[in-house]
């Protein structure tokens, strides 16, 4: 039977010495490529002193059941107002509404809410300021018990000086959680 060889102390720190300066120049070419002298990136200025929102974002996150009765009741959604040609979203006074329809058109829920105010958080992003709210079939007396069906969320801002901007709607689910 051959005699099995094994490391010293020695050779195995020097393997260990030289696999790690090994991923050490690895790391340091790869990370080399990645630092740029100056980006180009265009300066975007102030936003608008009063902005005018021409276009409105709105995405919603999936429904939850709130109060664990078996009925999705309550989304969160996520707006953003823009004024073209500003390219970052802007913040604006005015009046949140929604409406949440099904099918055949007909209406679930409406809400409106009112900026500043309890029902709805600003937030700041990415793209710049923005607004979150959560919608709730069962707030003020409402109900939730719906069958499961895939609504459109219509979302619109109304500002100060009434000029009205609308978002593309978006499906969510209401009603009974099938399992």
């Amino acid at each position: 039977m051959p005699k099995k060889e094994y490391m010293t102390n020695t050779s195995l720190r020097s393997c260990v010495v030289r696999w790690a300066s090994a991923a050490c120049g690895v790391a340091g070419v790869m990370l080399a490529g990645c630092v740029t002298e100056k980006e180009n990136r265009p300066n975007v200025g102030p936003p608008p002193n009063k902005p005018i929102p021409t276009t409105m974002f709105m995405s919603a996150q999936p429904p939850r059941d709130t109060n664990s009765n078996g009925y999705l009741d309550s989304c969160v959604v996520t707006i953003y107002l823009f004024q073209n040609p500003y390219p970052r979203s802007v913040r604006a006074a005015g009046e949140f509404s929604f409406r949440m329809v099904g099918k055949g058109g007909t209406l679930i829920r409406e809400w409106k809410l009112a900026d500043p105010g309890p029902e709805i958080a600003e937030v700041m992003a990415g793209v710049g300021p923005g607004y979150v709210a959560r919608l709730s079939l069962i707030d003020g007396k409402g109900s939730d018990a719906l069958a499961a069906q895939s609504v459109d969320l219509y979302g619109a801002f109304t500002d100060a000086a009434g000029n009205t901007v609308q978002a593309t709607p978006t499906a969510v689910l209401v009603g009974r959680i099938t399992q």
